[in-house]
């Protein structure tokens, strides 16, 4: 077996892309290369077939596999403490593949900062738009309960059982507002199946 810190020194060195910082989805502007990079991006990755692993379609079944049906037992990634560990694993790499589509573009996955802004931004809605998902329920109107997307409460726990969950059981970010905005938006974002098919 190799040394784990040789294994990681090659990771690194394998890394194609510098790391990003996340920015939020409402500071890309109509025509920005933020947007216009994540739109293409989104775009090539669905039009490629779903047998490409690196397809829309494949990414978005990584997520079905292992929140609704996890081959092995006991892997589940919700309602314990690997959901924010999976995720952000699950999210990098979907990253990694969105940034070689578009390389030019320095790609990144934005963020909907939803304790603030209510409403799915527009950056989301159109239907030419590749980050459009027809199937929510939730319209370019509709706003989410500022009470349910508070955060202050959670951020103040003072044990990260309480905030991201233990073995058994959830963390309240996850079966507090996590959940919430996921059955908000709704449609494919409402299920665990097809959560990873919307943007």
């Amino acid at each position: 077996m190799k040394d784990l810190g040789e294994v990681i020194e090659r990771g690194r060195a394998q890394t194609q892309y510098p790391p990003v910082i996340r920015s939020d989805v409402t500071t890309y502007t109509q025509g920005s290369g933020a947007l216009i990079g994540l739109q293409g991006a989104v775009s090539m990755l669905r039009g490629r077939a779903a047998s490409d692993p690196t397809s829309w379609a494949a990414q978005a079944d990584i997520h079905r596999i292992w929140c609704n049906s996890p081959p092995v037992a006991g892997g589940y990634v919700h309602y314990s403490w690997r959901f924010l560990v999976w995720h952000r694993a699950y999210l990098y790499f979907n990253e990694q593949i969105l940034r070689a589509a578009m390389p030019s573009y320095a790609v990144s996955i934005p963020y909907w900062n939803w304790t603030v802004d209510l409403k799915l931004p527009w950056q989301y809605w159109g239907a030419t738009n590749p980050l459009n998902d027809p199937t929510r329920v939730m319209t370019p109107t509709s706003q989410l309960d500022p009470a349910q997307t508070a955060v202050a409460g959670l951020l103040a726990l003072t044990t990260f059982d309480a905030f991201g969950g233990t073995a058994s059981a959830a963390g309240g970010l996850e079966v507090g507002p996590h959940n919430y905005v996921h059955r908000s938006v709704g449609g494919d974002m409402g299920a665990f199946a097809t959560a990873g098919l919307d943007p």
